[in-house]
């Protein structure tokens, strides 16, 4: 069955003749297609105003190329001596159509494709393309005026045989230089008509009736992303819950749509895991996503370096010295295809000296880098002990002021808690204290069931991360009561358990009801400030502490 986009069924379509066409389509085109169905578009004239247009369906065929359709419903006709086209109706009187029907689809698809050709930055699409009139109402009959071929009409009864008279269709259009689409460039078109990622999403979930609809990205986000839009190499800054993560991969999209090999590079595991489930169905090819233990892993295995996993594993000179050595000897023995045009970087805080003198390396020309962003907290800096060091030809970092993430109470109980001699009393979240391990699980059973019951929750296992020192342990609880527990990310936000791990590896994510089993605060520790900094930023509405004493 075709794929449909946006997804619909057929049986739901209003207009009788549309409903005619995508029932055939679903019924014998091959799923490899892609339909897509009343695609609207906008258009600035010679004279600067706007027009627009709508077609009806855009057939996207990987083998084949793309066809745009235009569907006419009713008995119709064509007059030669006014030269237009009318419609029967119901009173047997003669209707003029406002626009011709083949006119109509020529017009829609050469702006199409001119929209489809500035997104891809190409002058030409390499595939065929050509258009279509269907009338699944009627039976042609009679002599066709000039400019129109036979082959271009799809009506009743070509219905029955679509598929034959598809090609038929793109038999009219096709030239011998024209090439089938790759799997990426299906992707890039219809990625260009539908965005699956703006650039300035707009995301939200209901907690309770409290939850209101969430701008992840501020008019500040927007105005940064904007002023940067034309320079190669910038530094952003911005503290926990200010965006920095989207941005980072709505960058990673631009330029991966402009045409550059896009490498989006992290710290953290994790959050490596969530952007690519985030972005896995756009441009396989042209962008990736890694963190920085996994790229030295993937150049030296493709460059046949060899790499200890043994070291790999807790070595901490091996990542500080050996690792970034390694990159670069990889990078030299690769090819520029497999290295970058633009690298983006989030938790720019978490990487070491040496590893930014590594991945100068990555890029095709180092000396001219066609785009090279880093974002990051110099608070949550939970990995390099010595002075944070970001590269010097970044220049002044861009600041994130705006939290969109967090509530205000929770925003403000961050904010102490990176503020030197702040008085953590003055704040609103609730903090319990217990004098054990085994009665800090107890307390934070009673707070999930409390969170995850109907009657005073009501949220989602999914909705829900228990944070814990450092990393999960054989006597951990695998359930709280009823409610199972989940170490795994994918298993979490499939709704399978409630999270339970260790707040460094939530680094970089999120969740709507946070609670965290920690100590009590050592105002004197910078590192015991900074740890506590990113578990509770982490909770977007529902923050929960539990403090054992003496631990």
């Amino acid at each position: 069955m075709v794929t449909f986009i946006p997804t619909i069924n057929p049986e739901e379509i209003k207009n009788r003749g549309e409903r005619k066409v995508a029932e055939a389509l679903a019924t014998q085109l091959p799923k490899r297609v892609r339909a897509m169905h009343s695609l609207n578009w906008v258009q600035t004239n010679n004279s600067g105003r706007l027009r627009e247009g709508e077609c009806d369906f855009v057939i996207l065929d990987e083998n084949l190329g793309l066809l745009f359709v235009e569907v006419k419903g009713g008995v119709l006709g064509y007059d030669p001596g006014v030269r237009d086209w009318w419609r029967l109706t119901g009173s047997e009187n003669r209707k003029w159509l406002n626009k011709d029907p083949f006119q109509q689809v020529f017009v829609n698809m050469h702006a199409l494709v001119e929209h489809i050709k500035e997104r891809l930055v190409s002058s030409e699409l390499s595939c065929t393309y050509g258009c279509a009139v269907a009338f699944p109402d009627g039976r042609f009959q009679g002599e066709l005026p000039p400019g129109i071929v036979r082959s271009l009409i799809l009506d009743v009864d070509d219905l029955s045989y679509l598929e034959p008279r598809i090609r038929r269709a793109f038999g009219n259009f096709h030239r011998n230089h024209h090439q089938p689409l790759t799997r990426d460039e299906v992707k890039k078109i219809e990625y260009s008509l539908y965005p699956k990622f703006d650039i300035v999403p707009v995301l939200w979930r209901e907690i309770e009736e409290k939850e209101r609809e969430i701008h992840r990205l501020t008019e500040e986000q927007k105005n940064i992303l904007s002023l940067l839009n034309n320079q190669r190499v910038a530094l952003i800054q911005g503290g926990a819950g200010t965006g920095k993560t989207l941005l980072a991969l709505a960058k990673a999209q631009q330029t991966t749509q402009s045409g550059m090999h896009t490498l989006l590079l992290c710290y953290n595991r994790p959050l490596k895991d969530w952007l690519n489930k985030t972005a896995q169905t756009d441009f396989d090819c042209s962008l990736t996503i890694n963190n920085y233990h996994g790229l030295v892993h993937d150049f030296c295995k493709a460059s046949g370096i060899e790499f200890d996993p043994d070291k790999a594993n807790d070595d901490r000179q091996f990542w500080n010295e050996e690792a970034p050595e390694l990159l670069m000897q990889a990078c030299e023995a690769l090819p520029a295809s497999q290295k970058f045009d633009a690298l983006i970087v989030d938790e720019g805080q978490d990487f070491r000296e040496l590893w930014w003198d590594s991945l100068d390396s990555v890029f095709k020309n180092p000396e001219n880098k066609s785009c090279f962003y880093v974002f990051f907290d110099p608070n949550q800096n939970l990995y390099v002990r010595d002075e944070l060091r970001l590269p010097d030809e970044l220049g002044d970092s861009y600041p994130l002021e705006k939290n969109c993430r967090n509530s205000p109470d929770i925003a403000a109980y961050c904010d102490l808690l990176i503020t030197p001699d702040s008085d953590m009393n003055t704040h609103d979240i609730e903090v319990f204290e217990v004098a054990s391990r085994n009665e800090g699980f107890q307390k934070i059973t009673e707070l999930v069931n409390q969170l995850c019951s109907p009657r005073t929750g009501g949220l989602n296992p999914s909705q829900i991360a228990v944070l814990v020192p450092g990393f999960p342990v054989d006597d951990w609880p695998t359930k709280f009561k009823r409610i199972h527990t989940t170490c795994d990310l994918d298993s979490w936000q499939n709704n399978e358990g409630v999270l339970i791990v260790s707040s460094a590896r939530f680094k970089g994510l999120e969740a709507d009801a946070v609670i965290f089993l920690t100590s009590p605060l050592d105002k004197k520790k910078d590192r015991d400030r900074t740890l506590k900094y990113v578990a509770c930023s982490r909770a977007k509405h529902i923050l929960k502490i539990v403090e054992i004493a003496g631990m």
